[in-house]
């Protein structure tokens, strides 16, 4: 159980230094806040398809 606990531990370690390291080249670089908008965008597209043929 404790080696469980110790790979778990190690892979949320993992987990979150790769989202902080990401997250601060999203930000900091402009080609990133390209891809964020692009993201929001088409999250935007999406839920304005969904919600009009759901009407």
């Amino acid at each position: 159980m404790s080696t469980v606990l110790a790979n778990v531990t190690t892979l949320v370690t993992w987990c979150l230094t790769t989202f902080t390291s990401f997250t601060g080249w999203l930000i900091a670089d402009s080609l990133g806040g390209i891809y964020l908008g692009m993201f929001i965008v088409g999250f935007a597209m999406a839920a304005m398809f969904r919600l009009l043929h759901s009407a």
